[in-house]
């Protein structure tokens, strides 16, 4: 997890960056509950490309933790490169919902390969803000 970058405030009189872009600032916490011990959320902040992704794993499953950090990190790194690269354009619906089927994928792949996997899994919520326009 990257944390907030309070060395990069934001100015409320100026909310867009130098690339006309709005500018992002992020704050977190995360707690495991009431129930369980064990934390499986997950949560990448990239305020630089304006990527946020979050992912709790889902608890009284398999490997939980796994899967959380699997997504994220695997719908990041797709989104990432899209953004970044001079591929296909798409809007940001499908770019999130290739992203979101990406880490779904990574997720199954792992599971079918090793049986301690099997029946993992997670919740998933990811934004990006291109053009000004933030897409959840």
């Amino acid at each position: 997890m990257k944390p907030a970058n309070p060395s990069n405030p934001v100015d409320p009189s100026n909310p867009m960056g130098p690339t006309g872009s709005i500018k992002t600032r992020a704050a977190y916490l995360s707690d495991s509950g009431r129930v369980r011990a064990n934390n499986e959320d997950y949560l990448l902040v990239d305020e630089d490309r304006n990527i946020f992704i979050l992912a709790d794993g889902l608890g009284g499953h398999q490997a939980g933790e796994v899967a959380s950090k699997l997504a994220v990190e695997t719908a990041y790194a797709y989104l990432k490169d899209m953004i970044e690269g001079d591929g296909e354009e798409m809007t940001d619906f499908e770019l999130l919902k290739r992203a979101i089927f990406q880490a779904h994928e990574a997720i199954r792949a792992k599971a079918v390969a090793d049986p301690a996997f099997l029946g993992m899994g997670t919740t998933l919520v990811a934004l990006i803000i291109r053009e000004n326009m933030a897409s959840i």
